[in-house]
């Protein structure tokens, strides 16, 4: 008969393990070391469990609400009335197990005078009643030369013997039915009282040569290890070492019983290899024969994180030149700067690539240098790893008119004349004015203005080729700048 059956996730093994070895040293037996019999399937050994077991201890952590054995196993439970749940860790149970009142272990250090752990010891005892027996206990001391083989000390053969004589005549039933049998029993007490002290000598001497033959006795364990102090993630062997009652020490190798107090700090298997979890400290003992260990100390330090210098990145562009200003048929060279991580900035002359929303106006080469081709304003830009600079605006201005200088001697001092050629064309003496201001709107971005003005021209020379090209240039001027974003302009 199963007195309790443990329901946990595989993830939390060593909790398990140490509860169980909690309630088995109560006195309960604890079904709970799920292994496989030869032969046997593991359903029908779980079937078994859970059939012969009196109640079921369910632990409750983020692994075990999400096992749908656990969840399983405990539905079983409370069909039953036989569930007891259990907190080990700080979370809400699966819906139908919220309203059983569980006792609450998240913070267990391991200690067996913990309040979670006396209240489920009460539970336990109020659902199943107390163990039925008692607490396993440490080997007894061998007996002293002066203790008998029966209960008490010897205190004399005749005692002894009245005692032995009184005993078996309890057994004798004499009645006036059973002359015959009472006088038989009286020979055979006299016949014991009389060879007693043979009897009592050749139980002694047996003992004497027990004693003599007896094994060697284990009566202290130690705990070593070549450090005290591991790293996260690091694991370290402890070694057990037994001492006996004829002086010989020995190492303990198998069948122990190892157990860490803080078991989110660090767990030990049933090798006695500790795994470092956390930074903290743990204490950690072993039990083998009855006898349990002193408590040794293990520190957990959290592992060196070494920095690792960032690799140095381009993060902006930029565009510098001499101006911002081009007179038609003119030419600039521009420079392109980085900005990296570091705060450094350095000139790029490679690996970048320039470009001009209007090339008409003014083009850009890969090496940076700037045409100007017709006023106008256009916005240049660099791109380089995935990187774009904000834009650079120029203006491209119409180129100046070179008025001839006509020199002419007059007694012997120079003079110089202006003079428009041709002379003769009265026509483009009207429209020039017009021409000239119409320009200087278009560089202005006056496009409204600069048409106004042209459309004057037109009308007083509605067949001159050069009105017709400057409109054509001041329409796809204005529809540039609408395509940058200038919506209010009507070209």
């Amino acid at each position: 008969m199963v007195d309790i059956f443990l329901s946990y996730a595989k993830e939390d093994r060593e909790v398990a393990r140490r509860i169980a070895a909690l309630l088995g040293n109560a006195g309960w037996v604890v079904w709970w070391d799920r292994r496989i019999p030869a032969g046997r399937t593991w359903r029908s050994v779980l079937e078994e469990a859970l059939r012969d077991m009196r109640c079921m201890v369910v632990l409750w952590s983020a692994h075990s609400i999400e096992s749908d054995w656990v969840r399983d196993e405990a539905d079983e439970a409370r069909a039953r009335k036989k569930l007891v749940p259990v907190l080990i860790e700080a979370v809400t149970p699966p819906v139908g197990f919220r309203n059983i009142q569980a006792a609450d272990l998240s913070g267990w250090d391991g200690s067996s005078k913990a309040p979670g752990i006396q209240r489920l010891l009460g539970d336990l005892e109020s659902m199943i009643g107390k163990p039925a027996r008692k607490a396993p206990r440490p080997i007894r001391e061998a007996q002293g030369p002066g203790e008998s083989i029966a209960e008490g000390k010897a205190g004399s053969s005749g005692t002894a013997r009245i005692d032995f004589v009184l005993q078996l005549g309890a057994k004798l039933k004499t009645s006036w039915k059973t002359v015959a049998a009472g006088g038989l029993g009286i020979l055979l007490l006299v016949g014991v009282a009389l060879f007693w002290p043979n009897h009592e000598r050749s139980t002694s001497e047996h003992v004497e040569a027990g004693k003599t033959s007896a094994a060697p006795q284990l009566v202290s364990l130690a705990l070593r290890a070549d450090r005290k102090e591991i790293k996260t993630n690091e694991t370290l062997a402890l070694t057990l070492r037994g001492e006996y009652s004829d002086g010989t020490q020995k190492e303990i190798k198998d069948g122990a019983e190892w157990m860490s107090s803080n078991f989110r700090v660090a767990i030990v298997d049933a090798q006695g290899q500790v795994k470092a979890l956390e930074a903290g400290t743990t204490k950690i003992i072993a039990r083998y024969g009855g006898i349990v260990t002193p408590e040794w100390t293990l520190a957990i330090s959290a592992p060196e994180t070494t920095t690792v210098a960032a690799p140095v990145k381009l993060v902006a562009l930029m565009i510098t030149g001499t101006r911002k200003e081009l007179m038609a048929k003119e030419k600039m060279a521009l420079q392109a700067k980085g900005s990296y991580s570091d705060g450094t900035e350095k000139p790029l002359s490679s690996g970048v690539v320039w470009e001009s929303n209007n090339p008409a106006i003014a083009a850009v080469n890969f090496k940076g240098e700037v045409e100007a081709l017709r006023p106008g304003r256009v916005d240049v830009v660099v791109r380089s790893g995935g990187l774009t600079s904000s834009p650079m605006r120029l203006v491209v201005k119409p180129a100046a008119r070179q008025v001839p200088l006509e020199a002419s001697a007059q007694k012997g001092a120079e003079a110089s004349a202006v003079t428009l050629t041709p002379a003769t064309d009265q026509l483009k003496l009207k429209i020039a004015p017009y021409i000239t201001r119409a320009r200087d709107y278009r560089v202005q971005g006056n496009y409204a203005a600069a048409l106004a003005d042209l459309e004057k021209a037109r009308r007083i020379d509605p067949s001159s080729a050069e009105i017709a090209g400057e409109i054509d240039q001041t329409k796809r001027a204005c529809n540039a700048e609408r395509k940058l974003g200038r919506k209010d302009l009507e070209c």
